[in-house]
């Protein structure tokens, strides 16, 4: 692809402005005696007044917003558009790109006169092919009005052939709506103060790296998006499997925070019967009956998504099918059954998901796996291996999608073993009811995994602590966890006296009675600290090992012999 123009947004993107932007909002919102934790207007920052007022006053008329509006911009410009400063680096990037033959052009939802003192601040004037500020508007946002607008002042110039550079998700989300690709180069939390210092050193090292992207653009080569995710109560979120187990945990926690949610599964008696219990309580829901194994059904999923929320920003694959009996108990087509649901369903749902991601500019793809696609058991061969096969798939999927620079987060939630009706619904060949061995977690552990996962890029997430260590002690002696598998296995995956809801029983081919949790009689926990920790920044997480490294070694008695 031959890149022809870059349309700059200007406002956290070249020059550091943001958080003056949340202290002007927070001092206009103060005026009509309203008040909003300061990251909670810094994650709006990007939408405009036309549409930032409204999400945090949906009773604002029309006549209150654009007071709003006024007042804000009043602010901004008495007391931080003068102290307002270029990010390091800004201008290199303008030369690059124009040195580069592109036609470079600032297209933003400021004033024209606000603008041309940012040019000023960019010494820009000679690098810069046209602008657009909202006064060439009706609205200033949402921001396809100024996209849209820009490229007719690119006449010959079709948008797959223009790149735009932003800070926030809005951004991405805009120019995709104008088939335009798209990079964030900036996202964040507020800090507190109008310039940090330590922010800016932050960007410059981005801003460095995609200056290099920038020199590439010569070979045609499409600048790589960062990762940049909404917050969930922005989001819309397919989740498959949403009626029983794990994701109907995951459909429940993602509304009660905000979210729109797409819920799919093959029981339409229990989708209908959750949009209705939702949805009476004010939820976003829409629902569509699909078999994952299916492509043509789960492309209707992202139809009904777009439909009825005009798309999607992530996506769960967590629709899951089991057999419990040793491999050669099991028949063939049932193996070939649990490989069609949970590897060519998954399969499916992110192919599907990669493809409407790449047009909205990015989002985040969630497969939840298993901590037996670490590890195999016994009597569950079809399911290990296919947990197995969706780990090298979400390996691989992750990969491409970076090398392609798709913008797009793809996480393994890998939860050990959890509450839920799966030994029931499982096709069972053993002589006894099957159960999950100990210990037990809440599908709500698994939900708060896939949905900080929504909003959080992480490679990998293991969902309770009993799953962890039984992955560290098949990676650490592996014939030994063979050997325990051996003799407790088949036991401990059997529950005498204790088959459960038989109206639940075996779902592999024809939905069934559906539950949030197991009605066999067990114990289960209800959080996992191994999870919390793992949602730590990394280099949090890291400093914590290490230091209680350090204290291990300091707290050994020293050797006094000489």
């Amino acid at each position: 692809m031959q890149i022809k123009a870059i349309l700059f947004d200007i406002d956290g993107t070249l020059v550091d402005t943001n958080d003056m932007h949340v202290l002007s909002w927070e001092e206009a919102f103060a005026t009509v005696g309203a008040s909003f934790d300061r990251q909670v207007i810094h994650d709006q920052i990007g939408k405009g007044t036309d549409m930032l007022v409204p999400t945090l006053l949906p009773d604002a008329d029309e006549d209150q917003q654009e007071k709003l509006g006024d007042t804000h911009g009043a602010i901004f410009k008495a007391k931080y558009l003068e102290t307002a400063k270029p990010f390091a680096q800004a201008h290199d990037l303008l030369a690059h790109a124009h040195g580069l033959g592109q036609q470079v052009v600032l297209a933003s939802s400021a004033a024209e006169a606000e603008l041309d003192h940012y040019i000023d601040l960019l010494d820009a004037r000679d690098l810069i092919a046209a602008t657009t500020s909202s006064d060439d508007v009706e609205k200033t946002k949402p921001a396809p009005d100024i996209f849209a607008t820009a490229l007719k002042k690119l006449p010959g110039i079709d948008p797959t052939e223009v790149i735009v550079v932003g800070d926030t998700p809005y951004d991405i989300e805009a120019a995709a709506k104008c088939g335009i690709a798209a990079v964030a180069v900036r996202s964040g939390k507020f800090e507190g103060q109008a310039t940090p210092v330590g922010r800016r050193d932050r960007d410059l090292r981005r801003r460095r790296g995609l200056a290099r992207r920038l020199r590439n653009l010569a070979a045609g080569t499409l600048i790589a998006m960062a990762i940049t995710l909404k917050p969930l109560r922005d989001q819309v979120i397919v989740v498959t499997g949403a009626t029983s187990g794990n994701g109907l945990a995951i459909v429940e926690e993602a509304v009660k925070r905000g979210a729109a949610v797409v819920a799919t599964a093959r029981n339409e008696t229990a989708l209908e019967a959750l949009r209705d219990r939702l949805s009476a309580d004010g939820g976003r829901i829409a629902i569509c009956v699909a078999d994952v194994s299916d492509m043509a059904a789960v492309e209707r999923v992202a139809a009904v998504a777009i439909e009825a929320f005009g798309g999607f920003d992530s996506w769960v694959n967590n629709a899951g099918a089991g057999t419990y009996g040793t491999l050669e108990q099991v028949p063939v087509a049932d193996h070939r059954r649990v490989f069609d649901v949970n590897y060519f369903g998954v399969l499916h749902g992110s192919l599907v998901a990669a493809r409407h991601l790449r047009g909205r500019g990015g989002g985040a793809i969630i497969n939840v796996g298993s901590i037996l696609s670490d590890r195999a058991i016994v009597e569950q061969g079809p399911y290990c291996a296919t947990k197995h096969a969706v780990q090298a798939l979400t390996d691989t999927l992750r990969m491409e999608l970076e090398q392609e620079g798709a913008g797009i987060s793809v996480t393994l939630i890998k939860p050990g073993a959890i509450d839920t009706p799966f030994p029931e619904h499982a096709r069972n060949f053993m002589d006894q009811p099957p159960r999950l061995p100990p210990p037990l977690y809440a599908p709500s552990v698994v939900a708060d995994a896939v949905l900080f996962a929504c909003g959080t890029p992480r490679r990998t997430l293991y969902a309770g602590g009993g799953g962890l260590m039984s992955s560290l002690l098949s990676r650490a002696a592996p014939r030994l966890s063979d050997k325990i598998m051996e003799l407790v296995g088949t036991v401990a995956q059997q529950k005498p006296e204790d088959p459960g809801d038989p109206a639940r029983r075996d779902n592999l081919y024809a939905p069934r009675v559906d539950a949030l949790r197991g009605s066999q009689d067990v114990q289960a926990r209800e959080s996992s600290t191994v999870l919390q920790a793992q949602k730590l920044h990394p280099a949090i997480l890291l400093l914590g090992v290490v230091g209680a490294g350090i204290a291990v070694a300091l707290s050994r008695p020293k050797d006094t012999s000489r």
